[in-house]
């Protein structure tokens, strides 16, 4: 059982340029359920690279917030385009549940097409696999590792706090946005 006031982690990317290896800022918002922000920290990984699940470990062991997470939310499974989080390794190395969240149900053939455009495909293949079997909370989906689904149902239902969307991953997104644009707009 969560309780309302779990430090949950949200984590999205900032927009990035479209060419092979361009870095792409990743930000992380540590909230107290779905209300107060306790911390805001970043890193960088490279578009389409293999490193988004190093640096997101990192990211959240180092520093004023190590340690501080009681679950982790990410907007999707990868980052930076196609590179993707090893979301059970990522729950192991941190010990908290870490959640992949979407507010749809992705177009797995879809994705399976344009992963073929980047190097070492069937291993990001592998990865999106292992995150899991896709999910449904609301009006959201999810994958899940470190913790059962109803678990974390309960962990979405505590990081949304009423609303459609945990309220973690919003603030991550605009935040990003805003460090690389100098504005915040739309939506994760």
């Amino acid at each position: 059982m969560i309780r309302p006031q779990a430090r949950i982690v949200g984590i999205d990317d900032g927009p990035f340029e479209h060419r092979p290896r361009a870095p792409v800022l990743v930000a992380g918002v540590l909230m107290r359920g779905g209300g107060r922000v306790d911390g805001v920290v970043t890193t960088r990984v490279l578009r389409d690279g293999f490193g988004a699940t190093r640096a997101v470990a990192r990211m959240l062991s180092t520093g004023r917030l190590a340690g501080q997470a009681q679950a982790v939310l990410i907007d999707g499974v990868a980052v930076g385009g196609f590179n993707v989080i090893d979301l059970p390794r990522l729950a192991e190395e941190l010990e908290v549940p870490v959640i992949a969240v979407m507010r749809r149900a992705p177009d797995l053939e879809a994705v399976r097409r344009a992963i073929q455009r980047t190097t070492q495909p069937e291993r990001r293949w592998r990865m999106i696999q292992a995150a899991g079997a896709i999910e449904r909370a609301g009006k959201m989906c999810f994958q899940v590792a470190g913790a059962s689904t109803s678990d974390a149902r309960q962990i979405l239902e505590v990081a949304t706090a009423g609303s459609e969307y945990p309220e973690a991953l919003r603030l991550a997104h605009m935040i990003a946005g805003a460090i690389v644009t100098g504005t915040s707009r739309g939506r994760p």
